[in-house]
């Protein structure tokens, strides 16, 4: 039932999804923020360009590997509350428990516009980390001019740069919800409309 309202209704209220605070988050089992991204003044002086994206390379395979986490996640949490078939006897709660659904089909089409936005950023952070190394670009489509040294460098940073401003943006969207829904769902069963099965 709430799962056909979710999909009818996630798009018409796309722009007035309330986003979340941090504190309405369930806790995620890895840090949401990238605390040890720095400046680009911070990693300059690094010696070798190896060296020097032996300090990116982690963060920026952290924040793939949690975006594509949290992305999934957020997708099996409303596969499962658009399963949900109960219904109360209170129009009241059908219609808090709806407005939650559509909350997360909304959250999740913006999680995928996310998604497809870090994952172009991270070829292209790829393709400028093969350009620095002058190495065989993998995938010429996100090869950018070439540069010379300190300039090739900071094309690498800034893609960097520009991938944690995206997942910044994903996490920030990513509210589990998990806690409302559930709260919900308590009520639902406590004053469901009877089935044929349960009579």
């Amino acid at each position: 039932m709430f799962g056909l309202l979710g999909t009818a209704f996630a798009l018409l209220g796309l722009f007035h999804v309330v986003k979340p605070t941090y504190a309405d988050q369930n806790t995620f089992d890895f840090p949401v923020n990238v605390y040890e991204f720095r400046t680009y003044w911070y990693y300059a002086p690094t010696g070798t360009d190896k060296n020097y994206l032996q300090y990116l390379d982690p963060n920026v395979n952290t924040m793939m590997h949690n975006a594509r986490t949290v992305k999934r996640d957020n997708y099996a949490e409303v596969l499962g509350a658009s399963a949900f078939e109960s219904t109360s006897t209170s129009s009241e709660l059908n219609a808090e428990a709806a407005k939650i659904v559509n909350l997360m089909w909304a959250r999740d089409f913006l999680n995928d516009m996310n998604m497809y936005q870090m994952s172009l950023i991270h070829q292209h952070y790829m393709a400028a980390k093969e350009q620095l190394l002058k190495e065989p670009i993998t995938n010429t489509v996100f090869e950018d001019m070439a540069f010379d040294d300190p300039l090739d460098r900071m094309v690498v940073y800034q893609w960097a740069y520009h991938l944690r401003q995206g997942y910044e943006s994903l996490m920030s969207n990513a509210s589990k919800l998990q806690s409302k829904w559930r709260d919900v769902v308590e009520k639902i069963n406590l004053d469901a409309v009877p089935t044929e099965e349960s009579e």
